[in-house]
């Protein structure tokens, strides 16, 4: 959906990672985000790979609904979409999942 002119997306998106773990990152550098997009975010230490399950005002009532303050400190950064080399190693680990 295109917003109208003028408006920008709400900056903070979920991220879903392996299991059920999801977690709210912020998108601070606007990068163009759609739900499936794998993305690099700030992990602890260094970064992590999962995969957007959430963007736009949806994000927002998940917060309210969490108890989660849209300007949180708790609330991480999004670098960046993945790079290839992060993919290769993302699906390569997700697909050991499954036997393992």
């Amino acid at each position: 959906m295109t917003l109208p002119h003028g408006q920008q997306s709400f900056p903070v998106v979920e991220v879903r990672f392996k299991g059920s773990r999801k977690e709210f990152f912020n998108n601070k550098e606007n990068v163009e985000l759609r739900v499936g997009d794998v993305v690099a975010v700030e992990g602890s230490p260094g970064h992590d790979v999962g995969v957007v399950s959430m963007v736009g005002e949806l994000v927002r009532f998940q917060l309210k609904k969490k108890g989660v303050q849209e300007n949180s400190e708790a609330i991480k950064a999004l670098y960046r979409k993945a790079k290839p080399n992060e993919l290769e190693k993302y699906y390569e680990v997700k697909d050991k999942e499954v036997p393992t």
